[in-house]
């Protein structure tokens, strides 16, 4: 069983939250891999980047993010990265 890392709300994350229609629940749950797969996106690599930094497919790269933009309700890659940056998820 893997240990999931715990987001803690502040009021003015929670107001962004309610902006950006996000469940809390949900976002608490992005794993500390997804987190990871954020923080690379956010640096600008592309899929192919990505999957060699972390030894894992390009295939696989794109459905984690797929998984993290149903999280954060987000339309594509740099919109999951904006509303992570906003909710201080990401840096």
């Amino acid at each position: 069983m893997r240990k999931r890392k715990i987001i803690y709300y502040s009021k003015e994350i929670e107001k962004l939250v309610e902006e950006f229609k996000i469940d809390k629940k949900v976002c608490a749950e992005l794993t500390s891999w997804e987190i990871n797969l954020l923080q690379l996106a956010a640096l600008g690599l592309d899929t192919k980047q990505i999957s060699k930094i972390i030894f894992i497919s390009p295939h696989t790269v794109k459905s984690h993010l797929a998984t993290i933009y149903k999280k954060l309700n987000a339309e594509n890659r740099a919109n999951a990265v904006y509303i992570a940056m906003k909710l201080r998820i990401i840096a």
